[in-house]
Formats: structure tokens, sequence, C-alpha cells
């Protein structure tokens, strides 16, 4: 979304940014990442679309579950492998219940804080980067939780290093450039129906064209 400087009539560009690659940044990450490209059969590549998204959740889960099987509760993964197309939902609403859907989570938002810092990086939108989206409104009272993790419960590391998890940690997390950040305002729409006043907005745009044109 660009503006001329003297406040003109702004240009939305569209993109496909959800189907870049994903760039894992721990070990359970990494191992994440092998388990998804075996259940999408790829031996090159996993985009953060198979992650961040309404099923993307599931899928951490379904690599959580089988990750950790002692930490699976029977009757709530009943209930989320049934949940069909609501199944991330489910998820999402029994963090504070179960610790594979806290841990399912926290993976879900540092992919989705990562993916935005990247874009921060590439795109470097000094007036605003504005995340929209129907995850982040539904999910806004718990998307900024943070919370000190020791590779979340990986036992190959003889020396426990622990870093913070989260949207803003991982958004963050971009080493010796990390301070363009700070110059970078950061905004969540809570408005879910962003798409629908583009095209309200390009109809009419393209009415006063053809009104002016006099046709």
């Amino acid at each position: 979304l660009t503006c001329p400087p003297d406040g003109g009539v702004y240009d939305a560009y569209p993109t496909e940014g959800g189907h870049t690659e994903f760039a894992p940044r721990t070990n359970l990450e990494i191992e994440m990442l092998k388990h998804l490209m075996a259940q999408f059969d790829t031996i090159h590549r996993i985009s953060d679309e198979r992650i961040v998204s309404g099923r993307g959740i599931h899928a951490v889960y379904g690599f959580m579950r089988k990750r950790f099987p002692e930490k699976v509760d029977a009757e709530l993964d009943a209930a989320i492998e049934e949940a069909g197309d609501m199944a991330g939902g489910t998820i999402a609403q029994n963090i504070d219940n179960n610790v594979l859907c806290k841990w399912t989570m926290e993976v879900f938002w540092s992919t989705y804080g990562s993916a935005v810092g990247s874009a921060a990086l590439k795109y470097l939108p000094y007036g605003g980067l504005y995340i929209a989206g129907g995850i982040a409104p539904k999910n806004i009272e718990r998307m900024f939780d943070e919370r000190d993790v020791a590779f979340w419960g990986d036992v190959t590391h003889t020396e426990k290093k622990s870093f913070r998890t989260g949207f803003l940690p991982a958004y963050n997390d971009k080493g010796r450039v990390r301070g363009v950040l700070d110059s970078i305002p950061l905004y969540v729409v809570l408005a879910e129906d962003v798409g629908q006043r583009g095209a309200k907005l390009m109809a009419y745009r393209l009415l006063g064209r053809v009104v002016s044109s006099g046709l």
C-alpha cells in the first residue's frame, strides 16, 4: 500500500507473500519443518502458509502430538480432529487447558511474528506495517503473549539456553539490523472486511472515472 507524499490517492498492490518459504529458528522448528515436508510430500520447501493460517495451526498441532505423545489429552485430541476446518480455533481456545495447544500457538505466533519482521525489513514501511486478516483480531488478547522457553522441550542440548517466544520477540529477532524495526510502527487491523472495503472503494473510483469522462 503506497500513498503519494502530498496525501493523494493510495494504491494497493496484491501479493502472495504468505507462500514464501518458512524459515525455522529453533531446533524444534527444524524438526517440524521435516515433519511437514513429509506430510505434504515435498523434499525442498514448506511455505509460511502451511503454519500461519487456520489449517496451519492444526498442522503444527499434528506435529506436536507426534513429537510429545505423552502430552496428548485423548478427549481434547478427538475434539480437535473432529472439528475439521475449525480445528485451529479449537486449539487456540484451549491454550490454558492443554500444553500441546499452548506450544502449538507459541510456534504459530513466533512463525507469524518472524514472517512479519522479515516483511518489515524487505519493504521498510516507515509509515506503518498493518497486520490484517481474521486470525489476529480473533486472538488479539493472546497474540502478544511471551515467555522464556528452553527449546520447547528440546533434549539435544547439554547446556540449556532459553529464548523468548512470542510474536514480538520473533518479529524483533533480526540480529544486527534489529534496530531498524524500532522505526516501523506496527498495527493490527481489527476490521475483518478490509477486502470488501477495498473492493467498494475501487468501485467508487471506477464510477468516478466514468462520470468524469462523460460516458
